[in-house]
């Protein structure tokens, strides 16, 4: 598909827009004085716009967090907005995104064009990211996401997921605890976060040092 282009508000530094039709992902340009640093600076965010219901934000998060999330789906991430991790997302007039690109640096934006990615496949379930911020001991519900990233900064979590000692014996309730050093020593080296699997609606207590913020995430990546 050929670019589309789309001209920026440099007054109130967005320039937003719809996408109507499956799409796997987005690619995107700009003019060249736009540079890496200030395309990791911008805020990508996606709302599912569907009749009848309210917007919902899939995710809201800087490019430079994106491509640190994502590592594991998308090793080179570049001027890209992922709608799913491998499918193309079922889109049309009564189910569309609407997209809104953010910014706070000074270099006025005079070219923006994005392409629309489309591969083998449909699917309906979109790529999901929800932020939590974890301060002092935080208790969080999984939902529906199947993943969890975390990084170091968080000193450790636990949870309890049913397990099997043996093939043949029955499910029962097993303790997982993973600690700050874990998570680094497991942690791929060409990775900012670990991914977690959880299963729905699994509660996770997971703590951080006295005085530190950190995030964690959960993904939907079905």
């Amino acid at each position: 598909m050929s670019w589309i282009k789309r001209a920026a508000d440099n007054v109130n530094k967005t320039v937003q827009f719809e996408v109507r039709e499956n799409a796997n992902s987005l690619s995107l340009n700009f003019n060249a004085e736009i540079t890496g640093a200030m395309v990791d600076g911008t805020k990508c965010q996606v709302e599912l716009v569907s009749k009848g219901k309210p917007n919902q934000v899939v995710f809201s998060q800087t490019f430079g967090e994106l491509k640190s999330i994502l590592k594991a789906f998308f090793p080179n991430f570049k001027n890209f907005v992922p709608f799913t991790v491998q499918e193309s997302l079922v889109l049309n007039d009564d189910n569309y995104f609407l997209i809104t690109l953010s910014w706070t640096h000074a270099e006025p934006v005079t070219l923006f064009e994005y392409s629309i990615n489309s591969t083998v496949g449909l699917t309906q379930s979109p790529l999901i990211i929800k932020e939590k911020i974890i301060t002092e001991e935080t208790k969080i519900d999984s939902e529906f996401y199947p993943v969890m990233f975390v990084k170091e900064d968080i000193r450790e979590f636990e949870t309890v997921v049913m397990a099997q000692d043996t093939p043949d014996s029955p499910m029962i309730p097993k303790k997982v605890f993973y600690n700050s050093s874990y998570i680094q020593s497991v942690r791929d080296a060409d990775q900012d976060f670990l991914p977690v699997g959880l299963s729905k609606n699994q509660n996770v207590t997971v703590r951080v040092a006295d005085g530190v913020t950190a995030k964690l995430y959960l993904v939907n990546v079905s």
